[in-house]
């Protein structure tokens, strides 16, 4: 827009001093002085409203019009490129400020339509939005993800994870090593309230508090493993594996 009314001001400007007259250098052919395309500098700033001194100089008093030359269009060329110059200039910094207005005048358009949001970017996400799902986890739970639903050593446990007498040595075994030693997660305590606390990720997290709920002691099997290799966790696998060493 700015660059449009650059090119058309300077294009009106261009009209209004072909209309002008000033003063030209003439040459005389069969007695009579013919105008040529050059402006007698030597009066003054060209055009300087001196038609009398003109004259008596033996130069041609005319306007651009009457003495039009092809050589007038080259100030077209220029005053374009003096517009794609503004373009190029101007784009690249008001970008940024021109972005960040709208986004702000989203958020204010948002906001009345009772969607608060805090992060400008996100206007764009949010305004799309159809439906907003959201739970009340630490408000109406505790915020503490634990396993409810399990199939351990051919038994199927639906809401309520089994005791410690109710899993066979072996398969209690395996189940430790592999939980405690295919995670990082470790169980702490609230320092306020003494609740258990899962530091690391919170699926881990679950899993190991399923072994705290057998009595496993999964700090003690971490300890004592002997670790060769770890085969972490990947979305094609869709498995971890931890090579260790056992005696025997």
């Amino acid at each position: 827009m700015v660059a449009a009314v650059c090119f058309l001001a300077q294009i009106a400007v261009w009209f209004v001093n072909n209309g002008r007259k000033t003063c030209f250098l003439a040459d005389t052919v069969g007695g009579k002085l013919v105008p040529t395309p050059v402006e007698d500098c030597r009066l003054g700033y060209p055009g300087l409203d001196d038609e009398k001194k003109c004259l008596e100089q033996g130069r041609v008093w005319l306007s651009h019009y009457e003495n039009f030359s092809l050589v007038r269009l080259q100030d077209i060329v220029g005053f374009f490129i003096d517009s794609v110059t503004i373009i190029v200039v101007a784009v690249p910094e008001g970008l940024p400020l021109a972005v960040t207005i709208a986004l702000a005048y989203s958020v204010k358009k948002m906001q009345a339509d009772q969607n608060l949001v805090r992060v400008m970017a996100a206007c764009e996400t949010m305004g799309g939005v159809t439906s907003i799902c959201s739970d009340k986890t630490g408000t109406l739970t505790e915020n503490l993800m634990t396993v409810v639903d399990g199939f351990l050593g051919g038994q199927a446990f639906d809401g309520v994870m089994p005791k410690a007498d109710q899993l066979a040595e072996s398969v209690k075994r395996a189940l430790v090593d592999g939980i405690a030693l295919n995670s990082k997660a470790c169980i702490g305590a609230d320092a306020g309230t003494g609740r258990p606390e899962i530091i690391g990720n919170r699926t881990e997290g679950a899993l190991v508090l399923l072994l705290r709920g057998i009595g496993a002691d999964w700090r003690a099997c971490r300890d004592a493993a002997t670790v060769h290799k770890v085969y972490a966790f990947n979305s094609v696998r869709k498995t971890m594996a931890t090579a260790i060493a056992r005696d025997g």
